[in-house]
C-alpha cells in the first residue's frame, strides 16, 4: 500500500512539474525564453509564442552555421527544418494565433513581428553582464550602450515575461501562447515592451514589418562602465555571399501571414544543377585531355 502511494504520489509530482511550463524570464542565468511577438500597430492586439528554446542554448547551437533552416508552424505547432529543435519541439500556439488573426489586422504595415531572447547575468558574472538576442530591421549601423542593454533585460521585460505568463496557457503546456489587449502583457504601439526595446533601443529598431525579413543581432555587455558600447554581433555570415545573390548571408527571420510559419534561415552555397555540373565535369575532361594530348607530342 505504501508502494502504490508513494508511486501515485511521484506520478502527481512528474506531471505537476512537466504541466508547469512557465517562461524563463530574463533575470535568470543564461536561460531566458525566446519568443516571437506579433503587435498590430493600430494597438488593437498583440500575442506572445514560446519556440521552446532559451537564450544560452541558441546562442551555443551553431546556429549561425550556413544552410540552418527552422521553421515554427503556429497552426499545426510543429517545429521543423535541418537542427536539432525539429521534431523535437512542439508547440500550443494555435488558439493564440486563431485569437490574433480573428481580432488583429495581420497585414503589410499594420501588424509587425520581433523575436527576442535575453540573459540578464552573462554566465553568472556580475556587473550587468548581459546578453540579448533580437530580430531586428537595421542590418548595418546598430548602436547601444550597457546602460541601454541593462534597460532592455530590466523589469520592463521581466515584467512583459512575467505578465504573459499569467495569460493564455503559459501555465499548463509547454511552449504556450496568449494574446493581450492591455495590462503589462500588451504591446501596443507605440511604447510597448517591444516596441521600445525595454524603454532604451539606442537606434536598434526591434521589431519588422510582417512580409520583411528582420536580422538577428546578438548584443552582449562590455565591461560594465553604462556609458560604452556593446558588443554587438549579427547571426549568419554577413562577410560572405554565399549564395551569390549580391546580398550578405545574414541570419533572418520570415513570418508569413497566411501560412502563420516563422522561418529562421541562413543563406548556403547553391548546389548546381544536373546539368551544370555535367557540363563542368565535361569541361574539366576536355582540359584534361588536351593537357594529356600536349604531353605526349
Amino acid at each position: 500500500m505504501k508502494l502504490k502511494t508513494t508511486l501515485a504520489l511521484a506520478a502527481a509530482l512528474a506531471f505537476t512539474a512537466s504541466a508547469n511550463a512557465s517562461m524563463i524570464d530574463y533575470s535568470e542565468t543564461g536561460a531566458g525564453t525566446i519568443q516571437l511577438s506579433l503587435v498590430n500597430t493600430a494597438a488593437t492586439m498583440s500575442a506572445m509564442f514560446d519556440l521552446g528554446i532559451d537564450t544560452n542554448s541558441f546562442v551555443a547551437g551553431a546556429y549561425s552555421k550556413a544552410g540552418t533552416r527552422i521553421t515554427w508552424n503556429l497552426n499545426t505547432g510543429t517545429v521543423g527544418g535541418n537542427t536539432t529543435l525539429a521534431g523535437n519541439v512542439t508547440g500550443s500556439w494555435s488558439a493564440a494565433w486563431d485569437a490574433y488573426k480573428a481580432n488583429a489586422v495581420v497585414g503589410v504595415n499594420t501588424s509587425r513581428f520581433g523575436v527576442w531572447g535575453g540573459d540578464n547575468d552573462l554566465n553568472g558574472n556580475t556587473g550587468g553582464a548581459g546578453r540579448r538576442l533580437v530580430s531586428t530591421a537595421n542590418s548595418t549601423g546598430v548602436s547601444m550602450t550597457n546602460a541601454q542593454l541593462s534597460n532592455a533585460l530590466g523589469a520592463s521585460q521581466t515584467s512583459y515575461i512575467r505578465a504573459s505568463d499569467l495569460l493564455g496557457n503559459h501555465a499548463a503546456v509547454a511552449n504556450g501562447a496568449n494574446t493581450a489587449t492591455s495590462g503589462g502583457a500588451y504591446e501596443a504601439a507605440p511604447g510597448g515592451a517591444a516596441q521600445n526595446f525595454g524603454g532604451a533601443a539606442g537606434n536598434i529598431n526591434p521589431t519588422q514589418v510582417i512580409g520583411q525579413a528582420a536580422y538577428l543581432l546578438q548584443i552582449e555587455a562590455n565591461g560594465i562602465s553604462p556609458s560604452v558600447q556593446t558588443t554587438k554581433a549579427y547571426f549568419g555570415n554577413p562577410t560572405l555571399d554565399l549564395n551569390l545573390d549580391g546580398k550578405k548571408d545574414y541570419a533572418t527571420f520570415n513570418f508569413d501571414a497566411a501560412s502563420g510559419v516563422l522561418t529562421y534561415a541562413v543563406a548556403a552555397a547553391p548546389v548546381p544543377e544536373p546539368t551544370s555540373l555535367a557540363l563542368m565535369l565535361a569541361g574539366l575532361a576536355g582540359v584534361g585531355f588536351l593537357a594529356h594530348r600536349r604531353r605526349a607530342a
